[in-house]
């Protein structure tokens, strides 16, 4: 079987548990489901959103019951890591929680609003303004998905990323007949330390950098602003709008720099030895050794822009993924990529950070 078709079964597969289990554990209480509602038409004539402790309850269970849907995804990937025994299936989960989200929340929906006799689906009366809220997150979603398939070379444990290439799969084969103790716990470590670190709070921050906006999509199932009406909300209309364009010109930058640094691959393997230009100085490389990452960072913090542009308060969980990636760019991923480069191209790897001495924001950091 094709492997890029392998992975794309096994991921519909891996969703489709997900959610046949994650609804069982959808919880709630009919009283904070019909308090979430608030009345619009006082909001057109100038009062700001206020929320009471319902409302804030409602937000909170949605929130846990999110990242209970996540961690059983979470599992459920590694069992199919196990199974498959590659850890190459990991990177496609980036672009697909989004679309498990979205659809564990709808099934929520669907199943509290049969509750109370509400339709989910009138939510899509309001076309215009459904559509604005989830356009960043789907084009990101699907760029990731594009760009993983595109990459996949399949599930051989001698094709690994160099990033991955600390956990040594070869060498934690399960089916190993070696009883040695020291090996035995040795497999186990490294396990659990793919485990831990590529599946357990790679879903996580995954899901805690797009539920900002799963958050605004439910918020608005149960509120039908018009388009045009919340453009009156003064101030938080302006920051929806300089949030939406903001993510995508995120989008726009890293998908700009991940296809300058494809087609410069691609046009480098067909050169002969000497002609080869080991590093790529066009584009939006000469301004920035990390352009990708740069419009990647932006994206994340858009969504927190966008989230309290629509809902009209600031919950601090949605800072935590924004937070996290961030972090584990400056901290890790960068630092990682460039010793990697280094170790490479010793010589000209240091004359690009002569060249380009911005790492991340262009003419600034």
């Amino acid at each position: 079987m094709n492997p890029k078709l392998k992975l794309v079964i096994n991921y519909i597969i891996i969703i489709t548990l997900s959610l046949l289990i994650s609804k069982k554990f959808v919880d709630y209480p009919k009283e904070n489901v019909e308090s979430i509602k608030i009345d619009y038409y006082n909001i057109k004539n100038g009062e700001r959103m206020n929320f009471g402790d319902e409302q804030i309850l409602f937000f909170n269970k949605m929130f846990w019951n999110n990242m209970i849907a996540i961690f059983i995804f979470a599992n459920i990937l590694f069992i199919f890591t196990l199974i498959v025994d590659s850890i190459n299936n990991i990177d496609l989960s980036w672009g697909l929680m989004f679309f498990y989200l979205i659809n564990f929340n709808y099934l929520s929906m669907e199943i509290i609003f049969n509750k109370i006799n509400f339709s989910f689906l009138k939510f899509f009366e309001n076309k215009s303004f459904s559509i604005l809220i989830i356009i960043p997150v789907f084009l990101f979603s699907v760029k990731h998905i594009f760009f993983v398939l595109r990459g996949f070379k399949g599930f051989d444990k001698n094709e690994v990323d160099f990033r991955y290439q600390e956990y040594n799969m070869n060498e934690i084969n399960i089916s190993s007949k070696n009883n040695d103790n020291e090996n035995n716990i040795r497999i186990i470590k490294n396990w659990f330390a793919i485990y831990f670190n590529f599946h357990f709070m790679n879903c996580f921050i995954i899901g805690l950098i797009v539920y900002p906006i799963i958050e605004s999509f439910i918020f608005y199932t149960f509120n039908f602003f018009d388009f045009k009406d919340f453009i009156l909300f003064k101030m938080q209309g302006l920051i929806f709008l300089f949030g939406f364009i903001l993510s995508m010109i995120g989008i726009i930058l890293e998908t700009v720099a991940d296809e300058q640094l494809t087609n410069f691959r691609g046009i480098n393997l067909s050169k002969k030895n000497e002609k080869k230009q080991k590093l790529i100085f066009e584009g939006l490389w000469k301004f920035s050794r990390h352009p990708n990452y740069f419009g990647e960072i932006l994206f994340y913090w858009t969504l927190i822009l966008l989230n309290y542009s629509l809902i009209g308060i600031f919950h601090f969980h949605n800072l935590i993924g924004a937070l996290i990636m961030t972090s584990v760019f400056l901290t890790y991923s960068i630092p990682v990529m460039e010793n990697h480069m280094l170790i490479k191209y010793p010589n000209e790897y240091n004359d690009y950070i002569k060249k380009v001495p911005t790492k991340l924001i262009p003419f600034i950091f």
